[in-house]
């Protein structure tokens, strides 16, 4: 991983989909019967399969996408208890060389929780651990969201390349308390000139916002692999220590190292700035 992360740009396109429209993707679509739900809990992994559904608007070309309620197929720890939180609206988008994960909740956290799932689709396979951790004593503690898991691209999509490409881990948090939240190690390859030029960006998003950012990237030779994960929520107020609604997104793009032109953030905010809008105009 270099300490460059692709150069930090400061041009935001205001949508999360800029992974796709920065390289200029070919079209491809994904095998209808290749894409399969696993859902863990006390039951074990409950298998279901996904079939594609019409595409949210904004979605470039070429991509297959499917969609699922996690309320829907979430295993309680004893029959017939529901969720302690809302859990968030499920979008998984792929084609040979991207693939995209979303979750979209407007609920706020009321409990702590882990929801545990992963999807494998034809070209890129993700696991996503999501796990909610309210605040214990109002001021002193803040609620929090944190999302991990891995993200591994399935096909060789170039001569000389091996299937599977590596297995890349992520992991990003959100605070309540914390305007902008970098994960351990995104922090430790960013310069403090590139960190403050986050910080810059996020400060001119709205204050309610909170975000939090992590990159990752492996080799996937001749060519590299970069996920990319990104966790917006929204406060009701500057100093509130509770998430009212959130918003999350998973970004993997298979390209040449450092390509010339290759945007992959445009600023903290950049990812969640779609999102935050439509959590913003939904809870007023």
């Amino acid at each position: 991983m270099r300490a460059c992360l692709y150069n930090l740009c400061t041009r935001s396109t205001g949508v999360g989909w800029i992974l796709l429209v920065a390289l200029g993707m070919p079209v491809f679509t994904s095998p209808a019967d290749a894409t399969t739900l696993s859902v863990f809990g006390p039951m074990g992994p409950l298998q279901s399969a996904l079939d594609p559904t019409p595409p949210p608007p904004g979605l470039p070309a070429g991509l297959t996408f499917y969609a699922f309620n996690a309320n829907s197929v979430y295993q309680p720890p004893m029959p017939g208890l529901p969720s302690p939180n809302v859990l968030p609206l499920v979008g998984f988008a792929e084609n040979p060389l991207s693939m995209m994960l979303t979750l979209v909740d407007l609920s706020p956290v009321a409990a702590a929780e882990t929801f545990q799932f992963a999807i494998d689709g034809g070209f890129w396979s993700v696991s996503a651990t999501l796990m909610f951790s309210p605040h214990g004593i109002p001021v002193v503690t803040t609620d929090e969201i944190g999302l991990s898991g891995s993200v591994t691209h399935l096909i060789a999509p170039h001569p000389g390349e091996a299937a599977p490409g590596p297995v890349i881990d992520y992991g990003a948090a959100v605070s309540a308390g914390s305007r902008l939240t970098l994960s351990p190690r995104l922090r430790d390859r960013l310069t403090n000139a590139q960190i403050a030029q986050v910080r810059r960006l996020v400060n001119q998003r709205p204050p309610e916002a909170r975000f939090g950012l992590d990159i990752e990237s492996a080799s996937h030779s001749p060519h590299e692999d970069v996920v990319a994960t990104e966790l917006t929520a929204l406060v009701p107020g500057f100093f509130s220590t509770s998430i009212t609604g959130w918003t999350a997104g998973v970004f993997a793009v298979h390209v040449a190292p450092e390509p010339s032109g290759f945007v992959l953030f445009g600023s903290a905010a950049l990812l969640g700035a779609g999102l935050l809008g439509a959590l913003r105009r939904k809870t007023r």
